[in-house]
């Protein structure tokens, strides 16, 4: 008798040594990743728009493969890519790091809330990037898609189920029973016979409701219908009562302001009380961006509705830019430009872009891609597209894009 009680002692010493032990280890790793990602964090004065490429085996961010949102113009890998060195870099800026996407504490610092892209297929591509980032994080979400005439939504209606163990350890010596005290922990524990040992589960249901939404606006400002033909109007914006419900906006614009010809979607400008046959593209875009500033000053509470606007996302067709004279297109490029400047310079949109935001007196914080997305001749879907066109405008996905999210991640939890 007195053998049993001695096993039954030390069966129940042993069980809570490896359920403390189990906690603390579960403590231990909590620590653990709280310091690295605290060290991943930007630290003092930085900016996270200036830096350079580096490999690491630690990208691409998702396989995708496994992202059912990806359009056949950005899958790449799927269309037959066949380098896949291009998934491998990683942006370093110069003075800190980027921390890396966290799809799930993206969603929870996201809690009910409402993310909108505004603007033309650059913002569809960064769309998609972030969805399919999101997902990765979430993969057995209960997602729901919507579409309209000009609004695509995905509602991430994440279930997480969270296990809370209660051990409660009851012990027999001598005939007398001894409790140990409760422990709280996120672990799984084998147990060792329910003779020594009652649990109680408790389940958390959490549904971050986060809609990541998608306006498709070429010029952000009107193009309407009239007699006359399809005018884009500089100085009307109409959509603004859409977008200013929205608890986060990013907008973008530029790529169709220079297109002509059969690619061009207007007939006429009208600016003020003057129709124009046609005008200086670049003056057209200072004039339609600062009717969208103007409406951001006067229309958007910024208190409740954060603001963003991506940068001049760069083309490569004509590889005098980066020192290549002759090539023209990204069909052969396999590596980034190394260092932190492009060859070619900035855009001159980029300029108009600063200008006008510069002018904005309510807080907008520039997505500042250009230069980074520059470096990234590489990283284009050039024929590994579903069209089999030559595209050295958009991105593939997995790629370039989902840096862009990492930065906007960054701006917003900061």
């Amino acid at each position: 008798m007195m053998g049993f009680k001695t096993r039954g002692r030390s069966h129940c010493f042993l069980v809570a040594f490896i359920v403390t032990f189990s906690c603390v280890g579960y403590a231990k790793s909590v620590r653990d990743r709280t310091e690295m990602e605290w060290r991943s964090k930007p630290q003092g004065s930085c900016n996270m728009y200036q830096g350079t490429w580096v490999l690491d085996n630690a990208y691409p961010l998702f396989d995708s493969s496994t992202c059912p949102f990806i359009r056949k113009e950005f899958d790449c890998l799927k269309y037959g890519r066949p380098d896949h060195l291009y998934l491998k870099y990683r942006w370093q800026p110069i003075n800190c790091d980027l921390p890396r996407f966290d799809g799930e504490e993206f969603l929870k610092r996201s809690k009910e809330k409402k993310i909108m892209f505004i603007g033309d297929s650059m913002s569809l591509n960064h769309w998609q990037s972030l969805i399919c980032l999101l997902h990765a994080a979430v993969p057995k979400s209960n997602i729901t898609s919507q579409n309209n005439d000009s609004v695509s939504t995905v509602i991430f209606q994440v279930i997480r189920l969270q296990f809370i163990y209660l051990f409660i350890f009851n012990c027999n010596f001598h005939g007398r029973k001894y409790y140990t005290s409760h422990i709280e922990c996120l672990v799984l524990f084998s147990i060792f016979g329910s003779s020594i040992c009652k649990h109680t589960l408790t389940s958390y249901i959490q549904d971050y409701g986060v809609s990541v939404m998608l306006f498709h606006s070429l010029f952000l400002v009107d193009i309407e219908e009239e007699d006359i033909g399809r005018v884009l109007k500089l100085d009307s914006l109409s959509s603004g009562n859409i977008w200013k419900d929205m608890d986060v906006l990013v907008f973008n614009t530029w790529l169709w302001w220079y297109r002509t010809g059969i690619k061009q979607p207007w007939d006429y400008v009208e600016d003020g009380n003057v129709i124009h046959e046609d005008m200086d593209r670049m003056v057209a875009f200072h004039k339609g961006l600062t009717t969208w500033a103007k409406w951001v000053n006067s229309d958007v509470d910024t208190t409740k509705t954060r603001v963003f606007f991506q940068g001049i996302s760069p083309s490569h067709y004509n590889g005098t830019n980066w020192n290549e004279p002759g090539v023209t297109n990204c069909s052969m490029e396999v590596e980034p430009i190394m260092g932190s400047t492009y060859p070619g310079g900035l855009p001159l949109a980029w300029y108009v872009v600063k200008d006008v935001l510069s002018r904005i007196t309510k807080p907008v914080h520039l997505l500042d891609i250009t230069t980074l997305s520059q470096l990234r001749k590489d990283a284009h879907p050039a024929s590994y597209n579903g069209f089999k066109g030559m595209d050295c405008t958009h991105w593939c996905i997995a790629g370039l894009p989902d840096t862009w999210n990492e930065l906007l991640y960054v701006a917003l939890v900061n």
